[in-house]
């Protein structure tokens, strides 16, 4: 599998977002204070926190059937001006509280959107995590404040899925409300079942009331309880994603789980302009 044509040749300049006025500037300031967003001479954007500069990159998620790109998954990348990268884990620990968590991570979720102006030019998805802690410190009208931020930034949160990780137990009913919350502002959801063997996946489901839009899931070799929860999900018009897919064997388990679309290292690696289709 080899990756397409460039995205967007020398001469051609990536389409740009356009740029709110000057009281939308105001507001999506209050909104992601004490932090800011801002746009670079190339025409994309940058974030500060901390006297680190924030950025985006994307890895693409295309389909198992013919390579096309739904989209992409936005991950953010942090470094000082003398120090190394950050992992976005290490990013998360320097935020000193549960509020300053949730405001790190509308940043970066905004940064990734003024970012994708390209994909969202095309028609693409774009996959946006959602820290794990937001719920608990939020604990209503989610996805209102990042539904602001959208508006401001001219894009649709139907454009978007919000991504939440499901450790491998029953959800709580705040998941169910996230997800409800999500829904209501607009915005397709997808659950991720995480990186643990999957013999539970059938427990991550239960209780929810509603089904994700999205599932995704990494292949493992233990897969009956797996399968047959992920053959639940598909029966109720979830589509499945097999997610870090490193090496040509995962990338078969996946297509022999019945996923629907692809993504890891052995798809394309997460870069500032993804991917939009591959060739077999």
């Amino acid at each position: 599998m080899t990756m397409g044509s460039a995205l967007f040749p020398a001469t051609e300049t990536p389409p740009k977002l356009a740029v709110p006025g000057a009281p939308a500037l105001r507001t999506l300031a209050d909104l992601l204070a004490p932090h800011t967003l801002h746009h670079t001479a190339a025409g994309g954007a940058v974030a500060s926190f901390l006297g680190l500069q924030l950025t985006s990159v994307y890895q693409a998620i295309v389909s198992s059937a013919d390579g096309h790109a739904l989209g992409a998954e936005a991950y953010v990348r942090s470094a000082g001006s003398d120090g190394p990268e950050l992992s976005p884990w290490n990013l998360f620990a320097q935020a000193g509280s549960g509020e300053e968590v949730v405001r790190l991570d509308r940043l970066c979720r905004a940064l990734h959107v003024a970012n994708f102006g390209a994909g969202l030019a095309r028609g693409e998805t774009l996959f946006l995590n959602v820290h794990p802690d937001l719920p608990e410190v939020v604990k209503a009208d989610f996805g209102l404040s990042f539904r602001r931020i959208l508006a401001l930034l001219g894009v649709a949160p139907e454009r978007c899925v919000l991504e939440l990780r499901v450790a491998n137990q029953a959800p709580t009913r705040l998941l169910r409300d996230v997800l409800r919350g999500f829904r209501a502002r607009g915005f397709q959801v997808a659950l991720d079942l995480g990186l643990g063997p999957t013999t539970d996946a059938p427990f991550a489901l239960d209780g929810l009331g509603e089904m994700p839009d999205y599932l995704k899931f990494t292949p493992t070799a233990e897969l009956d309880l797996a399968r047959r929860a992920l053959q639940r999900a598909r029966a109720a018009g979830v589509q499945l994603i097999g997610t870090r897919l490193g090496d040509a064997a995962s990338l078969a388990l996946a297509r022999s789980l019945g996923a629907d679309y692809l993504q890891g290292h052995a798809i394309a690696r997460a870069t500032i302009e993804p991917a939009h289709s591959l060739t077999s």
